[in-house]
């Protein structure tokens, strides 16, 4: 199935411009990443498209004429890594975004969807309809709605202490991807007004759209939402959404990853809830890299790859 990846997008890059990361194509129109690190960079490449020899050698030369200390590529999962042992890269175990996923094949019957998710999942969608629990889609979701879902997220995040990208940076998704981005929101039917005018705001996912198919990015349920079913119809209703929308695949966009614990390991009960969702799991090969800082090389040697 044709997939090429939301990082290998322009609206990507126009993106990155909010964090000054500069992006270059090659001739066949691999995009790579250029952030700087003082006096010198680092390249990055993430899930490409098969990369070949000449596109492996077209980046190196990329490396070189920009002075990178590393050159870093996260291939897609059609990748021949054959190639990378030719060209000098390394396997490294170091990994920015998850080389496992789940894929949600939109092209199958909406009866089909429902079928392949669990039996507890199929129960807890209708549980949380019985609790009347709200679903409401925002294309190009506004800044209020947009805040009011960061506040949620943020405020788990700051209870369970993890990391969340700032305000600005969902905002800036959202003015670039325009009618590609999407929120979708669960609301309880009672209590405290949310932005919709609904009850409070339960739980809710972030989505951005490419060309066939819309990746899940960030998400979040508030202490109330804990203790409803909300988050199982917010699921539910986004795959039935996309699959009308004309989306052929969902991309749940990582689970957890045995290869690469110290990104993952936190992601396990998230990962056990995405897979109650049926679908396909995909695995990429690990990222390679080249290493022309003596210090890198040193760090891998001793298995701190970056």
């Amino acid at each position: 199935m044709e997939h090429k990846d939301l990082r290998q997008s322009d609206e990507w890059s126009e993106y990155l411009k909010l964090y000054g990361i500069k992006s270059l194509k090659t001739s066949s129109g691999v995009v790579v990443r250029i952030l700087p690190v003082g006096f010198t960079s680092a390249l990055k490449v993430y899930r490409p498209q098969n990369l070949t020899l000449d596109d492996l050698n077209e980046i190196k030369g990329l490396g070189k004429k920009n002075k990178a200390m590393l050159i870093k590529i996260e291939p897609s999962f059609n990748q021949d890594v054959k190639v990378f042992e030719k060209t000098g890269f390394i396997n490294v175990k170091s990994a920015t975004i998850s080389p496992k996923t789940i894929w949600i094949d939109l092209m199958n019957s909406e009866e089909s969807l429902w079928k392949d998710m669990s039996d507890s999942a199929r129960y807890s969608v209708k549980r949380a309809y019985r609790e009347n629990v709200i679903v409401i889609i925002d294309e190009f979701p506004s800044e209020q709605v947009l805040k009011e879902f960061y506040d949620m997220v943020k405020k788990r995040a700051d209870e369970k202490n993890y990391y969340v990208q700032g305000f600005e940076d969902l905002k800036r998704k959202v003015s670039v991807f325009k009618e590609k981005s999407y929120l979708v929101r669960a609301y309880g039917n009672a209590g405290d007004k949310g932005a919709n005018g609904a009850g409070p705001l339960l739980s809710a996912k972030f989505y951005l759209g490419y060309k066939n198919c819309v990746w899940y990015l960030h998400g979040g349920t508030s202490d109330e939402g804990q203790k409803t079913k909300a988050g199982y119809s917010v699921c539910w209703e986004s795959i039935k959404y996309f699959k009308r929308a004309g989306y052929r695949i969902l991309d749940w966009d990582g689970i957890y990853d045995e290869r690469f614990p110290g990104l993952t390991k936190k992601w396990k009960n998230l990962t056990d809830f995405k897979m109650k969702f049926g679908g396909k799991v995909v695995v990429c090969p690990s990222p390679v890299a080249i290493y022309n800082s003596i210090i890198l090389k040193f760090f891998h040697v001793i298995g701190l790859d970056v």
